[in-house]
């Protein structure tokens, strides 16, 4: 994982295998079930059949899909115990693409501050480096996808990683 990360950091190709996102983001919820859990934070999760592989790095991809879970939790950080909600989910969309979807009920980001998410040290957080969504997004675009990020109508987030099957 480390040499991997360096590769990533020097701008290094990423080790391609065909991956299955479905399995990948279950991989990755349960790990973090439990903390969600103890957290009192429902998690649904929400997987398309189907779908098509997509060629990738499964420890990079899964670092990705651990820091928006992450991200996420700590959104839900200042709503009432039990009242917080992360939704996952996969989807194939348009020819060759899968799409993974991260979505909250917590604080969200102002409208003015949601381009700026994915830079280098901006974070939201009080003890936050701000270096996880620019990581996310450097994995993602050597990935050849994209990664974005949306305000809910009601409350929160939703961030969007598209990837080329």
């Amino acid at each position: 994982m480390i040499h991997r990360l360096r590769a990533l950091l020097r701008n290094g190709e990423p080790e391609r295998k065909p991956l299955d996102i479905n399995q990948l983001v279950t991989d990755v919820v349960v790990l973090v079930r439990h903390d969600l859990e103890r957290a009192r934070v429902s998690l649904r999760l929400t997987r398309s059949e189907h779908l098509p592989l997509v060629p990738g790095d499964a420890v990079q991809l899964q670092q990705v899909i651990l820091n928006l879970l992450l991200n996420a939790s700590d959104a839900l950080a200042g709503v009432p115990d039990g009242s917080g909600v992360i939704e996952v989910a996969t989807q194939s969309h348009q020819a060759g693409r899968v799409v993974i979807t991260v979505r909250d009920s917590g604080i969200g980001v102002p409208e003015a501050e949601l381009a700026e998410i994915f830079q280098p040290f901006v974070t939201t957080k009080a003890h936050g480096l701000g270096m996880g969504l620019s990581i996310s997004r450097s994995i993602i675009e050597a990935h050849g996808g994209r990664i974005r990020a949306t305000r809910n109508e009601d409350h929160g987030l939703t961030m969007h990683v598209e990837l080329r099957a």
